[in-house]
């Protein structure tokens, strides 16, 4: 009977064990999320403050493409809206012909030196590849 109350007690531990790590990982998981958790708007006010200077800024740049403007009456020139402009650009790209272009191009690079395949069987080994660009090099200056 002892031995059945031991194995009760020991289950009951068991249980008692399982369920405090189930609660600690519970725990920790959740505060792991609320501490990652985005703070929705860190200053009162700031959000609401950049939506508007962002409207601000859109309707500025909106208002910019879409309108005429006198940038230099002595220069003549002027700002036209933005569709206008490709449509005269393209007009004026499709009426002219095309031309060379004026920027002066470097020359070509000469070709590469020619290089001579080496034979497998005539292939020097590494300790001699010294001796052999000597007598190259050698060779070339005379």
């Amino acid at each position: 009977m002892s031995q059945t109350r031991e194995n009760v007690i020991s289950l009951k531990s068991a249980i008692l064990i399982a369920l405090t790590a189930v609660c600690m990982i519970g725990l920790l998981t959740l505060l792991i999320i609320k501490g990652t958790e985005r703070q929705n708007d860190p200053v009162p006010g700031i959000a609401k403050e950049r939506e508007e200077k962002l409207a601000d800024t859109r309707s500025g740049m909106a208002e910019e493409m879409t309108s005429y403007r006198l940038i230099s009456k002595d220069k003549g020139t002027v700002q036209l809206p933005v569709n206008l402009a490709m449509e005269l650009t393209l007009q004026d790209l499709q009426q002219s012909t095309p031309r060379p272009s004026q920027v002066p191009v470097n020359p070509a690079l000469p070709a590469p030196a020619a290089v001579e395949p080496v034979d497998a069987g005539t292939a020097s080994t590494a300790g001699s590849d010294a001796a052999d660009d000597e007598s190259a090099a050698e060779e070339a200056a005379e």
